[in-house]
């Protein structure tokens, strides 16, 4: 899950940081967020180009607003119309799993509490109904719900993530335990890879907000086991390390004011 700051991505100057970050990631998912001007051809092209697939038909990219859901493998089909977050099934091979659901968010900013809640209530009324009987998830497809959730305010945005607890009930019906097992779903809590950390934005030069865990990985782990989970802040990194994984030190806080 990674916020590339203003169409990042195809920015000539930042290109390159992104470039030697998405190779030392090597992702076979990734949730870019604010990409409201860039393609989702445009992203295909930047990782056929970065992490070839050696398949024929190169990266799947799914676009809407200004979130692109780009994987390895293809894509069954995909949501529009949520505000800010969109699901995307991918087609995981049977081997690993089977298909699993991402749902990638960009919430709304700042101080808009409001409009964080109706986002995540609206977004939960649809996990509920879809991986209800009849619902167009299947039993057990295991879930992944990724972004930049810019929690900045009430607590109650990421309850009602994590334990379906619906505030709007009028609007959006009422709360579920949204696992499959019928409880809560799990919290990646990725840290810094070389530090006891799990900030995920900085802003030197901004006073509004001091550094925090804005991007999250949320999961259905009823169904899935978490192997890894980090944040990458080139930075705290020591140089022997930077050096073995082709990083320079100032990349992901030149690239952008979110770490993936």
């Amino acid at each position: 899950a990674y916020n590339v700051l203003g169409n990042g991505l195809i920015n000539g100057n930042r290109q390159p940081r992104f470039e030697r970050i998405v190779q030392a990631i090597d992702a076979d998912v990734f949730l870019f967020s604010e990409c409201a001007n860039t393609s989702a051809a445009a992203v295909k092209g930047l990782l056929d180009n970065w992490l070839p697939t050696g398949t024929p038909e190169g990266w799947h990219t799914h676009k809407d607003g200004d979130l692109v859901t780009a994987s390895i493998w293809p894509q069954l089909e995909a949501w529009n119309g949520i505000t800010r977050q969109t699901p995307v099934l991918i087609d995981v091979p049977t081997s690993l799993g089977g298909a699993m659901l991402f749902i990638n968010s960009h919430l709304s900013c700042c101080g808009n509490d409001d409009g964080r809640q109706d986002q995540v209530d609206e977004v939960m009324a649809w996990v509920r109904d879809e991986t209800s009987p009849g619902g167009a998830i299947p039993p057990n497809t295991p879930l992944i719900y990724g972004g930049d959730l810019n929690l900045v305010g009430y607590a109650q945005q990421l309850e009602t993530l994590l334990n379906g607890d619906i505030q709007q009930t009028d609007q959006f019906g009422e709360g579920f335990p949204p696992d499959w097992d019928g409880t809560s779903w799990a919290d990646a809590l990725p840290r810094h890879t070389h530090a006891p950390l799990t900030y995920t934005w900085r802003s030197d030069g901004d006073g509004s907000y001091p550094p925090g865990r804005l991007d999250f990985l949320l999961y259905s782990d009823a169904v899935l086991s978490l192997e890894r989970a980090f944040t990458l802040r080139t930075e705290g990194i020591p140089s022997d390390v930077l050096e073995n994984n082709g990083l320079l030190s100032d990349d992901t806080e030149a690239a952008s004011d979110h770490y993936p």
